[in-house]
């Protein structure tokens, strides 16, 4: 197995530093935006690539929810027809899960029916609401 060539890497390279800071001025409009309104409690960026992009400072708190690499590749196949070797290419062009781990505020693991990671992200969500107001 070969991952990107480095005039892929390049070329992928060169799009981030175009759209990155597009979509960082539009993030911090919206929520700037979101903040403005009462009936918004929260904006949640699910981004995987959040940390890479510098998006970090947007964030009141960063949760990275562990799963093991069989419940990643169940996931991906059912909902974007991904691979094994798919699955792998993509983890490998991002940040280390581990290096996201460890730059997270909560880390949640996420193992079994996914019930039991809902009530423990639906806590971090609670402490993470009283801690920004």
């Amino acid at each position: 197995m070969f991952g990107p060539s480095p005039d892929q890497i390049a070329a992928r390279s060169q799009l981030e530093q175009f759209v990155h800071p597009k979509i960082t001025e539009i993030l911090t409009r919206q929520i700037a935006l979101a903040r403005a309104r009462p009936d918004i409690e929260a904006v949640i960026l699910d981004a995987a690539l959040l940390l890479e992009a510098g998006w970090r400072h947007l964030c009141d708190a960063v949760v990275f929810i562990d799963t093991s690499l069989e419940q990643r590749l169940a996931r991906v196949a059912k909902g974007r027809g991904w691979t094994r070797d798919d699955l792998r290419l993509r983890e490998e062009s991002q940040l280390p899960l581990e290096k996201k781990r460890k730059e997270a505020d909560y880390v949640l693991e996420n193992f079994g029916d996914g019930q039991g990671g809902l009530s423990r992200l639906e806590e971090v969500y609670a402490r993470i609401l009283s801690s920004a107001r």
